[in-house]
């Protein structure tokens, strides 16, 4: 029923020309003056195919009934005359035929391109011809260089042909990856209009996402997607390799990972109980860390630490690959404990000296100030200003208590710095004189406990 058409007439183009002369109907609304196309330009994927319909009209959008001849047909298309395309009935049976000449045809244009391309093709009518334009769109999506990359690989897209990547202004191409209901955003390390180069994040699995993507024919187009022909899968951050330098149970100590830089705000658990972060180096590649005292065989948990070759991706929740344990701290917390911690301020004033404490084993409320209470030794070698700070962090679970305290004298009878109120740190002042004195810190109402950090200047 359908009739192949490769550039060659299905019809004598002397038929059209008879049957547009010969319509009686040209009387009415004058002779045919151009060739209406419907539609005249579109876009097809390639293995697809479109309808393409045909009349020759006059001013008034009449139309005239003749035929028409396909020639000019671009490689990749086929032009097939659509015979089912209003077809008339026998006279002597109930068989349908198609028309050679008639007001309107159709073509049924197929495209086979798999690399996309612009191609065209003609209908002429006597001495009236138009042009058919098919933006044929690829099927050709490009593939990733690796699909098992190591972690910090770089990978590459290269652009097939006849598209590009669009390396800056609207609709600049990027890169994703959706895992487990994730959307990954690799670093890209390289972009170009032919190849795109990028770090993809640990964890990355299935194909990749481009966008930004326009058609070299066509580049007023919008831009698209493609999806690469290919998977990945990118092991994914588990653990950090994490070593802690040898120290003392109030001691800083210095924590590092290989391949890993630790972020300003990096924090450190060590059996559910946050350590208390001195300092982070200037290079970001250790920590000074105070960690929780009478911890066995526990793994430290590290918070906010990036991959050295990754450093705009946070990690959290990584636990290291040793198992920790820290010697624990007799003091109960009392004032009559022998082994009550002993700070010995420095001379010149104002030179700090910082302890850190953790877990904190408070004793009774013995001086009502609202919160089981820790004793600290304090000892003053030279009279004058003396500054004390209070301040702690979280617990385990990220909540926080109401921290006082007092500075009373060796008697404990007066107590000349007092800070019993809301704030976070806590800091006071007063003249004291050379001698030794006790640090009361109250837990107020007995809130979450995190680390404890005291100075004195």
């Amino acid at each position: 029923m359908k009739g192949l058409i490769r550039g060659v007439a299905c019809i004598a183009v002397a038929l059209g020309v008879t049957a547009c002369e010969d319509d009686p109907s040209l009387d009415f609304g004058g002779k045919p003056t151009q060739v209406q196309l419907s539609p005249e330009v579109y876009f097809v994927r390639s293995g697809a195919s479109t309808n393409v319909r045909v009349r020759l009209v006059n001013d008034r959008n009449q139309s005239t009934p003749t035929s028409w001849v396909v020639s000019n047909v671009g490689a990749g298309l086929n032009v097939i005359f659509d015979s089912l395309f209003r077809p008339v009935q026998e006279t002597s049976g109930d068989t349908l035929r198609p028309q050679a000449v008639q007001i309107q045809h159709q073509y049924i244009v197929e495209a086979d391109i798999p690399t996309g391309a612009q191609r065209q093709f003609t209908l002429t009518s006597g001495a009236f011809s138009g042009t058919v334009t098919a933006n044929v769109e690829p099927v050709v999506t490009g593939a990733l260089s690796a699909t098992a990359p190591a972690l910090g690989e770089v990978v590459t897209i290269t652009a097939p042909t006849t598209q590009s990547f669009t390396p800056s202004g609207s609709g600049i191409t990027d890169v994703f990856f959706v895992t487990a209901g994730d959307t990954l955003h690799p670093i890209i390390t390289a972009l170009t209009s032919t190849s795109v180069s990028f770090i993809p994040l640990p964890g990355s699995a299935g194909p990749a996402f481009v966008t930004g993507i326009t058609l070299n024919f066509a580049p007023t187009l919008a831009a698209r997607r493609l999806e690469t022909s290919n998977s990945i899968s990118v092991p994914a951050v588990s653990s950090a390799p994490l070593v802690v330098a040898a120290g003392g149970v109030h001691a800083p100590r210095t924590v590092s990972a290989a391949g890993f830089k630790f972020l300003p705000n990096f924090s450190m658990t060590v059996g559910g109980v946050e350590a208390y972060v001195v300092s982070v180096a200037a290079d970001s590649n250790s920590a000074q860390v105070i960690v929780p005292a009478g911890v066995t065989a526990e793994a430290p948990v590290v918070n906010n630490v990036v991959l050295d070759f990754l450093t705009a991706v946070p990690l959290s929740g990584l636990p290291s690959s040793i198992a920790l344990t820290t010697a624990t701290t007799p003091y109960d917390g009392s004032t009559n404990d022998p082994n009550a911690l002993v700070i010995n301020a420095l001379d010149p004033l104002g030179t700090p000296v910082v302890v850190f404490d953790t877990p904190i084993n408070f004793g009774p409320d013995d001086l009502g100030l609202g919160g089981n209470t820790k004793w600290y030794r304090l000892v003053i070698p030279s009279a004058g200003s003396r500054t004390v700070t209070v301040d702690w962090g979280n617990d385990a679970s990220g909540n926080t208590a109401d921290f006082d305290f007092v500075v009373c004298d060796d008697a404990i009878t007066t107590c000349p710095i007092q800070r019993l109120t809301g704030a976070h740190p806590e800091t006071g002042n007063a003249n004291l004189a050379a001698g030794n004195y006790w640090i009361a810190v109250a837990n107020f109402d007995n809130g979450p406990v995190g680390m404890l950090k005291i100075t004195i200047e």
